[in-house]
């Protein structure tokens, strides 16, 4: 193949995001700098613009909606693994198996069809291969990775810290951003206790227990964001 074949627009859609992927690896290898943009300090605190009053009027259809609309998301990433394994991992791993099973399938079909017969064929391939080897290796990560230290933070220590929810937390997913013993942003899987109310994407939560065996931390609204909420 050559570089203008290779350049050709049905294989950059497969080759960019794993290029981009590859390069990103690289440059957290070299420097020891990655997770920049989820840096979650306390400063982000939810305020006043993700309270909702009783004086506005909000529908309750539309609720439903947005939590129905939630609830199928969150189930959709989980299937992929997000809530076991850090996202980061996830976007990663999938844009590198989108490459590889859409770059060798065009490879495969191009001496057969055509360009736009072959590519929506690849795209096929791509998307079923990537979401479904994306799920085994975030089930196979989740079981190996460390499950005692975290950027130099032990599991432990986070127990009695806050963070922010970034998606619903139910008793089968969820996973929270907290700050570390060295003002590090860490992801972590986080569930609500059994029985208890499913909490919002975007709420303040204390992690109030880990469960090693699980590698998963129990967590609770904050109280004291509560007691200000309404005092508010």
């Amino acid at each position: 193949m050559t570089l203008v074949e290779l350049l050709q627009w049905q294989n950059l859609v497969f080759i960019l995001p794993g290029i981009g992927s590859i390069f990103y690896i690289l440059i957290i290898s070299v420097t020891g700098f990655g997770d920049g943009g989820h840096d979650i300090g306390g400063g982000h605190d939810i305020g006043g613009g993700h309270d909702i009053s009783t004086d506005h009027d909000v529908s309750h259809d539309s609720d439903v909606d947005n939590d129905a609309d939630q609830s199928i998301f969150i189930k959709a990433i989980s299937f992929i693994g997000v809530g076991r394994v850090p996202i980061s991992i996830i976007v990663l791993t999938f844009c590198i198996l989108w490459f590889f099973f859409g770059f060798i399938s065009n490879l495969s079909l191009g001496h057969l069809l055509p360009p736009f017969l072959y590519f929506w064929v690849s795209l096929g391939i791509a998307f079923v291969g990537s979401v479904l080897f994306t799920k085994m290796i975030a089930s196979l990560l989740s079981k190996v990775m460390p499950s005692t230290e975290t950027y130099n933070t032990s599991k432990t220590d986070l127990i009695g810290k806050t963070g922010l929810t970034n998606y619903k937390v139910t008793e089968e997913s969820g996973y929270v951003y907290v700050t570390g013993n060295f003002d590090n942003s860490i992801e972590v899987t986080c569930r609500v206790e059994q029985g208890k109310e499913p909490i919002p994407s975007g709420t303040k939560v204390v992690l109030s227990r880990y469960l090693p065996e699980q590698d998963v931390f129990i967590v609770c609204p904050d109280p004291l964001e509560a007691l200000i909420k309404k005092n508010d």
